[in-house]
């Protein structure tokens, strides 16, 4: 009787809608005819031009990446190596692209600088953690894990311990013990097995601090999980929100019922940003988490408003 359900006329509502790119250095190279056209007048004119705002790399970069412009999107990531090696909220955010392009390798090398510029962040652990388990390195990912899940991250950086990231670490490192009996857990404290099969498994993640973001997830009898209604009468759950931090949020359904799920986002941007200065947000949605049948889509999408809400992902099963 408590549960959350929304109208029925509701679900009309429900479709995914990203915000188009309007920044003016996107509408600019996109008068060129050629990519290299394109690159010369990002590499002589706009790059200074915008070298303080956060979104011009990863736009352009994303810009030439569309477009199939390997040369020139490799040379915008070389460039940001070289010249903005120290801007982690700008790598995070790369990575979050090359993740969505499945090119893991190179997403582990950028989350291993953010790393080295953020060991206080237990972000920064599960960020890498996940890349190695990608690329093979199960042993690596296993032990950045157990960094966070034993709290080492918490006592050696003296950093408030994150309950939600603990337990959304929980999952991960029992799902990857579970995927490779080979790994060795003896440096594991403690290892209580869960069950981390899910038939669906939404996480959320963001680069940006000063940034609130909800996680919602619409089931297809319009009931609305999040953190006011953070159990499902069909099973699903909602980790603790986070209000502060780079996420992740995460909602986990054991036994899915057939029909359309929908994941929307109401965020809350702390600090005033416009079209050029947005934060870039990870979608992560997964299907038969957990088992060999499991898939999973990586999307990026830009919150370029104050506040807003927007459905980003739709899982039907």
């Amino acid at each position: 009787t408590n549960a959350r359900r929304l109208p029925v006329k509701y679900k009309g509502k429900l479709k995914i809608k990203m915000a188009s790119n309007k920044a003016d250095y996107i509408k600019v190279l996109a008068k060129t005819k050629t990519n290299e056209a394109a690159f010369s007048l990002h590499t002589n004119e706009l790059k200074d031009k915008y070298q303080n705002d956060l979104g011009y790399y990863v736009d352009v970069y994303d810009y030439f990446s569309k477009a199939g412009a390997e040369k020139e999107s490799k040379a915008i990531l070389n460039e940001v190596i070289k010249s903005q090696y120290d801007n982690y909220e700008l790598l995070r955010a790369l990575a979050y692209k090359l993740e969505q392009e499945k090119n893991y390798k190179l997403a582990s090398s950028i989350y291993k600088r953010v790393l080295l510029l953020r060991p206080e962040d237990a972000q920064s652990y599960r960020d890498l953690a996940l890349m190695y388990q990608e690329i093979g390195k199960n042993q690596k990912a296993f032990e950045l894990l157990n960094t966070v899940v034993s709290d080492a991250v918490y006592h050696a950086k003296n950093t408030k311990k994150s309950f939600a990231m603990n337990g959304i670490t929980k999952h991960e490192i029992n799902n990857l013990i579970q995927k490779d009996n080979t790994i060795d857990k003896s440096t594991l404290d403690s290892y209580n097995e869960i069950n981390t099969n899910y038939d669906v498994r939404v996480v959320i993640d963001w680069n940006r601090a000063d940034t609130d973001i909800e996680l919602h997830v619409i089931d297809p009898s319009l009931e609305d999980c999040f953190y006011k209604n953070p159990k499902t009468r069909i099973g699903g759950e909602i980790a603790a929100d986070l209000n502060a931090g780079y996420g992740p949020e995460e909602f986990t359904l054991p036994n899915a019922r057939k029909g359309d799920y929908y994941v929307k986002v109401d965020y809350k941007n702390l600090e005033l940003q416009d079209n050029e200065n947005p934060t870039f947000m990870k979608v992560t949605t997964f299907k038969n988490y957990g088992t060999e049948k499991e898939t999973k889509e990586v999307q990026v999408v830009r919150l370029v408003k104050t506040n807003g809400e927007q459905v980003v992902a739709k899982i039907t099963i």
